[in-house]
């Protein structure tokens, strides 16, 4: 099993409960890590999964916005399983960059793992 790793995506979006997320909007920080089973010989670029276009997936479904972020992660991994056939396992870490909690210095957020085998089943 080879791992397909997009580290430290750095996106804006207007995800949140609070209303002024809504409004101004937040800075996020996005892990991906795709699990996808290749061939042991040498591949090439249609066996296995384009970082650009993954990435172009991420930045495309953020951009709409969702009260939370555990919908969003789902969201996003549901769709990599639609459009990568040779994803097994995803798993996607969304981090809030300034959470509106007072006096909270640091990042919040979720890591979701899901596998296409518990996406299919519960579509």
């Amino acid at each position: 099993m080879m791992t397909i790793l997009l580290e430290n995506i750095e996106l804006a979006g207007f995800h949140g409960v609070h209303p002024l997320e809504g409004k101004t909007g937040t800075r996020f920080i996005l892990h991906a890590s795709i699990q996808v089973q290749l061939p042991v010989t040498e591949i090439s670029l249609d066996q296995t999964i384009d970082y650009a276009e993954v990435y172009a997936l991420i930045k495309q479904e953020f951009s709409h916005p969702h009260h939370l972020l555990e919908n969003l992660s789902t969201h996003i991994i549901r769709k990599i399983f639609t459009t990568f056939n040779h994803a097994q396992q995803v798993t996607l870490t969304i981090l809030k960059k300034d959470a509106p909690i007072s006096g909270f210095k640091g990042q919040v957020g979720v890591s979701n793992c899901l596998s296409r085998a518990e996406v299919m089943i519960n579509k």
